[in-house]
């Protein structure tokens, strides 16, 4: 049953993701209507810190090295893209011109993280 959680909570990471993604293309990059995502935006990053904690869960419960590998790479990625995501903002208030690559750098190795982090999950 933990392993099927594991999976929903990373698509549901992943699809408000994309929702986000695809508004700040829409919308362009001055940040026009962010009180409307404000609702989203809090519930991936909620969301985004229950996949992490699932997958260490997950990982705790295992014993054998060789399972908990793809584990640890998956949160690995999903630690990478939490600062990525978090950090960003914080940069981009003295360092306009990074939000865009921390965005794209957030999005690239939060994906593979959830790939990865689904694929394993699927295999327990």
């Amino acid at each position: 049953m933990a392993p099927v959680l594991a999976m929903l909570v990373l698509g549901a990471i992943a699809l408000l993701g994309l929702w986000l993604g695809r508004d700040w293309l829409r919308r362009g990059r001055e940040g026009q209507g962010r009180g409307r995502n404000a609702m989203v935006l809090g519930a991936h990053i909620l969301l985004g810190l229950a996949g992490f904690e699932t997958l260490i869960v997950l990982m705790h419960g295992l014993e054998d090295g060789a399972a908990r590998n793809g584990g640890q790479v998956a949160l690995g990625l999903m630690a990478l893209a939490l600062a990525l995501g978090l950090g960003g903002p914080l940069l981009a208030k003295e360092h306009p011109g990074t939000r865009g690559p921390m965005l794209v750098g957030h999005a690239g190795v939060g994906v593979a993280g959830i790939l990865l982090g689904i694929a394993w999950a699927a295999g327990l």
